[in-house]
């Protein structure tokens, strides 16, 4: 599979890399955490379109351009 256009295996070494994917559905879900992206398009585009269709996205990062793009928005900045 590939995430954002790289080949799952420079990835290879991640324990449970085989989980990940960039496709999913909303249904059932009760909430998005998105997790050091300062923009909401870092997620990737397939994802973009899916997160931006939940009413409710955690946004956690450090990033000091951060958007705040989520329902919540938790961004410490000296934070790494």
């Amino acid at each position: 599979f590939n995430i954002d256009g790289v080949r799952s295996s420079y990835y290879h070494f991640l324990p449970g890399i085989t989980d990940v994917s960039d496709r999913f559905t909303l249904e059932g879900i009760e909430a998005v955490v998105v997790c050091d992206c300062g923009d909401a398009r870092r997620v990737g585009d397939t994802c973009y379109e899916t997160i931006t269709q939940h009413p409710v996205v955690i946004n956690i990062d450090h990033h000091t351009s951060n958007t705040q793009f989520g329902s919540f928005n938790y961004v410490v900045e000296d934070a790494s």
